[in-house]
């Protein structure tokens, strides 16, 4: 080492992120009694000296969350459970929209990893290749997918279609339909095709329904390929879809769950707030936020220690009453 050690020297020599020595010298509080007197001791070994009041911060102790469309209202609960995180360890979360945009996200990146410690990419719109890249840059968790060799954190969607399907084939419906997401979501791959495999392993069908986006107007956008498409039930890729779908079934008298039933996704508090109150397979969603960001603490705490580690959350079935039993009618296309 040459010249004055920097808090980067000793970050380096104790075995921690930046941020974590200046937390441990200046709020000793906010690390445990193990890492405070690390951070002390290997201050000493190596005569370095905090900045005055006057000089400027030496760690920024800020971390990212990069969303892929935070007008989505599931994106609220992701964000407290991260951001919760982030603050009991002393760190700033910024919060970053890409509006579903590959190249916004990378032109996000290229400003924020700058001045950040630590990033993590939910439901990033880029290749895996290009995820990798920001991993290399940054320690880095991603939500909602799994690329190899970054830490990420996933529910599980099979288990979710599963609970779909069963639920629906349970009540008599054997031709289902399937609202679909964005086609370059990977979370939109996994769901359409963990209905398709549902469906054929209890021998029912899937009639697939393309909508314009994840929104409430693409779903009302759909109605009149699904009362065309002579399903008993439909599986939408998300709630908002769902919720739109209910709607625009409301508006033109056409009953629900009597003539068809409507099952989303995420199990948002807006599923409650409309008539019939809507089926849904519920994620844990600040528990996902919460996660990733301490898989992220977890590699800034102890660099290039922290293997990759990939976990898959549990998801749940929430029946309320948008689904019922499949009633004996006439196909609809022929109404």
């Amino acid at each position: 080492m040459s010249g004055r050690p920097t808090i980067y020297d000793v970050a380096r020599a104790a075995g921690v992120a930046p941020s974590t020595v200046s937390r441990a010298l200046a709020r000793p509080g906010r690390v445990s009694a193990h890492t405070a007197a690390l951070v002390r001791r290997v201050t000493a070994e190596l005569g370095y000296a905090r900045p005055g009041p006057a000089a400027p911060v030496a760690a920024p102790s800020m971390v990212a969350l990069v969303m892929s469309d935070l007008t989505n209202p599931h994106t609220s609960e992701i964000v407290r459970g991260a951001e919760r995180e982030a603050a009991e360890a002393g760190y700033t979360m910024l919060l970053c929209d890409t509006r579903e945009s590959a190249d916004r996200e990378a032109a996000v990146l290229r400003r924020v990893l700058p001045v950040v410690e630590g990033v993590v990419l939910a439901s990033s719109r880029m290749t895996d290749d290009e995820v990798a890249a920001v991993a290399r840059a940054r320690p880095t968790v991603v939500l909602n997918r799994t690329p190899a060799g970054v830490p990420s954190i996933a529910l599980d969607d099979a288990r979710a279609a599963r609970l779909a399907v069963e639920h629906l084939h349970g009540l008599g419906h054997r031709a289902l339909g399937y609202v679909g997401g964005p086609p370059d979501s990977p979370v939109e791959v996994r769901r359409r095709d963990g209905v398709e495999r549902a469906a054929g392993a209890l021998g029912a069908t899937v009639t697939g329904v393309a909508a314009a986006g994840p929104t409430l107007q693409a779903g009302a956008g759909t109605a009149d390929a699904v009362l065309t498409s002579g399903v008993s039930a439909v599986v939408a890729y998300n709630d908002l879809l769902a919720i739109g779908l209910l709607q625009e079934l409301g508006r033109r008298g056409v009953a629900v769950p009597g003539r068809l039933g409507v099952l989303g996704f995420d199990n948002i508090p807006l599923g409650l707030l409309v008539s019939p109150q809507l089926t849904s397979v519920g994620a844990p969603l600040r528990t996902m936020g919460g996660s990733a960001m301490r898989h992220l603490l977890q590699q800034l705490a102890a660099p290039g220690r922290t293997a990759v580690r990939s976990a898959r959350l549990p998801v749940r079935l929430v029946v309320r009453e948008s689904t019922g039993p499949a009633a004996a009618q006439e196909d609809p296309r022929n109404r």
